[in-house]
Order: structure tokens, then C-alpha cells, then sequence
């Protein structure tokens, strides 16, 4: 049995949208993160973020939604290599990040065809983060 996976963040590249005159700060985020354990290999995610309004001047105090699809290539359950799109939903940042992945069953190839499920994070930094997963091929 393959260790539970769990991921680094390598590089987080954030940029507002649009100044829309907003209170509202809208930023979009490209991540990239290396995976191990049951999941092996690289993801790319890119997400829309809206944080919440807050006097808070410190980043990491303050509140935010987000949305976004994930290309991972890698392997699943030390298969053969493939492709898989995770759909990114109910992300919430509230002092840690949250969310939540369903696979795009239809993005799947290589060793990855058929992949279908969900899975998720709980994540308080950049390394070592746990994802707890219900995956199957």
C-alpha cells in the first residue's frame, strides 16, 4: 500500500485581476507543487481568489474564497504515468487553506484513464501538506 499523499508548494505567483475600485481584493495565483506517496508527480494549479473585506494589514490574517482547476501529471498508487485535471472547489483560506478536488473524469489520460473521485487539503504552510483522498481507477 502507497503512502497517503501529500505535497510542497514550489513557487505561488499571486496578481490582482483588475483594480476594479472595489473594496474587494480579486487576485489570480499560479502555484506549482510536487506530490508524493500515493499521488506522485507535479501539479499546476490556477486560481481566482477574492478576499474578504477586513482591516487586518497582515495577509495571512485576513479571509478569502477561491476557485481554480489543477493539471497534475504523475501517478496514482505507483501506476503508470498520466494526466488529470482536478476541478478546485469550496478553497477557503481562514489562517489555513481548504478545499476540495473532483477529478475532470473526461482530462484523464495515460496511466491516469479512468481516474474518478475527489480529494482535498488542509494546508497551514508550504511543505509537507497532507491531502486526504478517495480516488480509484
Amino acid at each position: 500500500m502507497s503512502e497517503p499523499p501529500k505535497y510542497d508548494t514550489l513557487s505561488w505567483d499571486e496578481k490582482p485581476v483588475e483594480d476594479t475600485g472595489s473594496s474587494l481584493k480579486i487576485t489570480r495565483v499560479r502555484t506549482t507543487r510536487k506530490f508524493t506517496g500515493k499521488l506522485a508527480g507535479t501539479g499546476v494549479a490556477e486560481y481566482l481568489m477574492v478576499y474578504h473585506p477586513s482591516d487586518a494589514k497582515d495577509v495571512h490574517a485576513m479571509t478569502a474564497s477561491y476557485t481554480g482547476l489543477m493539471l497534475f501529471k504523475g501517478t496514482f498508487n505507483r501506476g503508470e504515468e498520466g494526466e488529470a485535471v482536478f476541478i478546485v472547489t469550496t478553497g477557503k483560506y481562514e489562517g489555513a487553506a481548504v478545499a476540495e478536488w473532483i477529478v475532470d473524469s473526461k482530462s484523464t489520460s495515460g496511466g491516469l484513464k479512468g481516474l474518478k473521485g475527489r480529494a482535498g487539503y488542509n494546508s497551514k504552510g508550504m511543505t509537507g501538506t497532507e491531502v486526504w483522498e478517495e480516488l480509484s481507477i
